[in-house]
């Protein structure tokens, strides 16, 4: 697991940071090889990264629509049925990161 160093405001995460370009996004969870990120401080709507092999996408919260990239077909049905499962626990880390709080880790898809 990265220092918690390396992420924005040293804040300690569920299970280290995601590089994602240029910056550094708390990962929430981790489930087959998909890795969900929440960056602190980002703009609206409420919306989380998503990285799985080479594709990345945001996806919002409310929703769970594609506003940026491309998933595979199943990797994003997965993702959706995830978000469905954790919406309120994506909205309490989306206002925990505005507030530039810790992100609490949300439960992997089983």
């Amino acid at each position: 697991m990265p220092s918690a160093d390396l992420c924005w405001q040293a804040h300690p995460v569920a299970s280290g940071c995601l590089r994602w370009g240029y910056h550094r996004l708390p990962e929430i969870s981790r489930f087959y090889g998909i890795v969900i990120a929440i960056f602190y401080n980002d703009h609206e709507p409420p919306h989380f990264h998503v990285r799985y092999g080479g594709h990345k996408a945001i996806l919002s919260i409310e929703g769970l629509n594609v506003l940026r990239g491309d998933l595979p077909p199943r990797a994003l049905g997965l993702v959706k049925e995830w978000g469905r499962l954790h919406g309120q626990e994506l909205r309490d880390d989306w206002r925990l990161a505005r507030d530039s709080q810790p992100l609490r880790p949300i439960d992997p898809l089983e």
